[in-house]
């Protein structure tokens, strides 16, 4: 004789207590995901702005020590001149980011030449305006200088990396443009 458990006393999990836990994950889910997702985020960017200052001050020091520059490399390679670097000081490959180093020069001429300007009949207070050359000024006038500038560039196929690297430099000049950021560095003389 076999006793039969009646529908009131049934033991096991039922279709709906299924829904009632699968519901609570979601939810769960759905409010830890978006926290979890920013923290991982955010550590994403603190690396890749510790990689952009490492490079950054190693550049720097060669700087000061040699008054150059180290010279430009193609992206993803560390620069000759900074290979003594020790190995984790920096990395120019990360997750999702390329880093490059670039050199550029400014040309300055500290003594642009003015153009002698025509008054016209309209205004005719323009000759109040040019000032005649110095008698017997005969000085030597120093020519166009060069000021070597480089940049650190990161680049980079998620535009939200991108706009959080221009966010977290915002006082610094640097610019955004197709796919990258870049960071200028300039040695004031």
């Amino acid at each position: 004789m076999s006793v039969r458990p009646t529908d009131r006393h049934r033991a096991g999990v039922t279709p709906g207590d299924v829904l009632v836990v699968l519901s609570l994950l979601s939810l769960m889910l759905a409010i830890i995901y978006p926290r979890f997702g920013r923290t991982v985020f955010e550590r994403r960017i603190s690396a890749i702005v510790f990689e952009v200052e490492a490079l950054r001050s190693a550049a720097q020091r060669h700087f000061e020590d040699s008054g150059e520059w180290p010279a430009e490399a193609l992206p993803g390679v560390t620069p000759t001149e900074l290979s003594d670097e020790p190995a984790d000081e920096f990395s120019m490959l990360g997750e999702g980011v390329t880093l490059d180093w670039n050199v550029w020069e400014a040309v300055r001429d500290p003594d642009p030449v003015v153009e002698e300007q025509i008054p016209d009949e309209e205004n005719p207070n323009l000759e109040s305006l040019a000032q005649p050359p110095l008698e017997g000024d005969d000085r030597p006038r120093p020519g166009p200088t060069i000021h070597p500038f480089a940049a650190i560039t990161v680049h980079s196929g998620e535009a939200s990396i991108l706009a959080a690297l221009f966010e977290r430099y915002g006082g610094a000049v640097s610019f955004l443009h197709d796919g990258s950021w870049t960071l200028i560095l300039a040695h004031s003389p």
